[in-house]
């Protein structure tokens, strides 16, 4: 609800003042690469549309209702970016996802020999059609075929940019690939640093 009255959706929050019904315990769990890998070779054998849902989470560290929402549209004519729209961004800002050569590969094999779907088409559907929702029982099979368990699909977001720091990449780049507006640069520094980092991003999702 605090979310929704920021963006003008509602006009009130109807649980102001309540009292949290617990203390609030930050994740903090990151995934290991034999871990991360052991996810990636189970998405063979759940197939679509799961499957590749979960791989293309892996490589753009985009939030699983983002990638679920994804539209046929809002990809680039050549795959290279995903333009997330402002109402779907937590935020409230247009995210410019790019892609790399295998989020590239993964979008060409879920059209193969077809011509590209409509714009308005989802990227990841049902087979009945519409939204993908039953992401627990996913996540069920996922781990019996994996053998990894305690993990979340968020969890993704917090390993990348864990293991892009590893690899030197600087926090205020990784802020931005996750579409944070607050973070390393904050304050006043924000205020006048409007440079979006985006072929540092790039590089760092290659």
């Amino acid at each position: 609800y605090g979310w929704a009255l920021k963006r003008g959706s509602v006009t009130a929050n109807p649980f102001q003042g309540v009292p949290a019904p617990g203390r609030e315990i930050s994740r903090d769990h990151v995934l290991t690469d034999a871990d991360l890998g052991a996810i990636w070779r189970a998405t063979d054998k759940e197939g679509a549309p799961y499957g590749p849902l979960v791989r293309l989470l892996m490589l753009t560290l985009a939030r699983r209702e983002e990638v679920a929402a994804m539209t046929w549209g809002e990809v680039a004519e050549d795959l290279t970016t995903w333009t997330q729209p402002a109402e779907r961004t937590k935020n409230g800002k247009v995210h410019l996802v790019h892609l790399s050569e295998s989020a590239r590969e993964l979008l060409r094999a879920l059209v193969g020999d077809e011509d590209r779907p409509a714009s308005e088409e989802l990227v990841f559907k049902h087979p009945l059609g519409g939204r993908l929702t039953a992401f627990s029982a996913a996540k069920v099979r996922l781990d019996a075929a994996s053998g990894v368990t305690g993990w979340r699909f968020h969890d993704f977001r917090r390993t990348g940019v864990t293991a892009l720091a590893r690899l030197g990449t600087p926090p205020h780049v990784a802020d931005r690939l996750l579409n944070h507006l607050t973070g390393t640069i904050h304050g006043v520094a924000a205020v006048y640093q409007r440079h979006d980092f985006a072929e540092e991003r790039k590089a760092a999702l290659d």
